[in-house]
């Protein structure tokens, strides 16, 4: 990018304010006052949309809003953005995405094939011959290896089925997109989807889904209302779908699922060579899948292994068995909270479920002892950050540097009165902080030898008195709010 993207409000009143998207960021909009951007509109939601910019893509993922985000007047869930795409919040705010010294983007919507065939087909994908692209279907095909080149990127399954729903709706055009995935029971089921506003009421046609999944086969279909094959279907009656096109996703003989589209109202949309088209995208998007879904194996393999040592070292102890884990899911709660997904997500819940691995060197007489402990055990005890530190650096992993600096960083405090380094404030890595938050309200909350768990006032008064000085104050607010709104309870 010579000068980069922008996002200019358009109405609303922000409208005329102009904000710079630049590199890696995540711009949370809503009305609550922890949001990146505040918009103070009776119809926008506490936490509305999500902005990500990352390079050279731009998107927008609905955060559960009441009102919806609109994207050029379609409601989304998630959507890559085009220079002079128009984004509505509501009723009440639009903005426009502009981007300044490149005007091109291989999003842009094409225009319908020339060529139309005169009825429908079925295309085996095994014994399928490519028709002769025109122009028009060449740069369409271009588009889509452009797009099958940042989905080969991805490891998370969300973001590469929200990518597969980008690429399908600008290429063809439809009134709806759906990637379906098969549950455990092999029931196709919708995972992410997109439509046209006005157009996503009418049910899914499972008749011809089902057809696609289950023989292995791409379906297109110019007039379902007319089609032998498909005219009785109930939501094909009833939802008055027409074209349609529907093929299989599957990696070696695993059929995982389906990428289906279609239009409301209007027949003669498709033909054999979007057939083709869609066929190529539902190929890739298998092979990225399936990556997905190894990769995601790997690490339940790998958490478990984690797990078993994190059990190893609380059975030690026995008034803090769970504690990590609790400590965990209190972490991800404030995560939630701020918008944290990802790789970062990941190192988080790594470094908290890992925070006391240190304590596997401690003695257990010290561990269980019920009295005050004495200086040299408290000195002993003290060292269980470091010696978790080191544990984890040497672990073959990218991660494994950050994670132990976590680690070691878990007891410090905001003022540099903590331990083992006496670092302060922001020099404490931000996930330590968190952490050192959720490991306090846990030890205030549980049951312990020497007390019963704290009330939640008192809990609250300790935390309130030590935001600033023990714990960050930011972190500390926060977590106060979602206590008090019982957002985070003790489990």
């Amino acid at each position: 990018m010579e000068k980069g993207y922008y996002l200019s409000f358009t109405s609303g009143k922000k409208k005329g304010l102009h904000i710079p998207l630049k590199g890696e960021s995540r711009l949370v909009f809503g009305r609550d006052a922890g949001c990146d951007i505040v918009l103070d509109e009776v119809d926008i939601s506490s936490r509305h949309m999500l902005l990500e910019t990352s390079g050279d893509l731009v998107r927008v993922i609905d955060l559960d809003s009441r009102n919806g985000v609109f994207v050029n007047n379609i409601r989304v869930k998630s959507t890559a953005l085009s220079p002079g795409d128009t984004i509505r919040l509501g009723a009440s705010v639009t903005m426009q995405l502009m981007l300044e010294g490149i005007t091109a983007s291989v999003f842009a919507r094409q225009e319908p094939l020339s060529t139309r065939i005169l009825h429908s087909s079925v295309v085996e994908p095994k014994t399928a011959v490519m028709t002769p692209l025109s122009t028009d279907a060449a740069s369409r095909l271009r588009s889509i290896v452009d797009v099958i080149d940042l989905i080969h990127q991805e490891l998370d399954t969300n973001r590469i089925l929200g990518r597969i729903v980008d690429v399908v709706d600008s290429v063809f055009n439809p009134d709806r997109t759906f990637v379906i995935l098969k549950d455990k029971e092999g029931n196709p089921i919708p995972s992410v989807f997109k439509y046209k506003e006005g157009a996503g009421n009418a049910q899914i046609s499972y008749t011809i889904v089902r057809k696609a999944i289950e023989e292995r086969t791409a379906l297109v279909t110019r007039d379902a209302g007319m089609d032998e094959r498909f005219k009785r279907g109930m939501s094909i009656v009833i939802g008055g779908i027409r074209s349609a096109m529907c093929v299989p996703i599957a990696a070696g003989e695993k059929v995982l699922g389906a990428i289906y589209i279609d239009t409301v109202g209007r027949a003669q949309e498709f033909n054999s060579v979007d057939l083709e088209l869609l066929g190529a995208v539902a190929k890739q998007a298998a092979l990225a899948l399936h990556r997905a879904q190894l990769m995601k194996s790997v690490e339940r393999a790998y958490y478990s292994t984690v797990r078993v040592m994190v059990a190893a070292v609380e059975a030690k102890d026995e008034y803090t068995k769970g504690h990590s884990e609790r400590v965990t899911t209190y972490s991800l709660r404030l995560a939630d909270h701020v918008g944290l997904t990802g790789k970062r997500l990941d190192i988080l819940r790594l470094a908290a479920l890992l925070h006391d691995i240190g304590k596997i060197g401690v003695p257990e007489h010290i561990l269980n002892k019920s009295g005050k402990l004495s200086d040299e055990e408290f000195e002993t005890i003290k060292k269980h950050p470091e010696v978790g530190y080191r544990i984890i650096k040497n672990i073959d992993s990218e991660d494994a540097s950050e994670v132990a600096k976590i680690v070691r960083y878990h007891h410090e405090r905001y003022d540099g009165k903590g331990y083992p380094d006496g670092v302060a404030g922001k020099d404490i890595h931000v996930f330590a902080r968190l952490i050192a938050v959720c490991d306090t309200y846990d030890a205030m909350t549980s049951h312990r030898p020497y007390r019963a768990p704290m009330p939640k006032e008192k809990v609250l008064e300790e935390l309130e008195r030590g935001a600033g000085n023990q714990w960050d104050p930011t972190i500390t607010a926060l977590m106060v709010k979602l206590i008090k709104e019982n957002e985070i309870v003790p489990l």
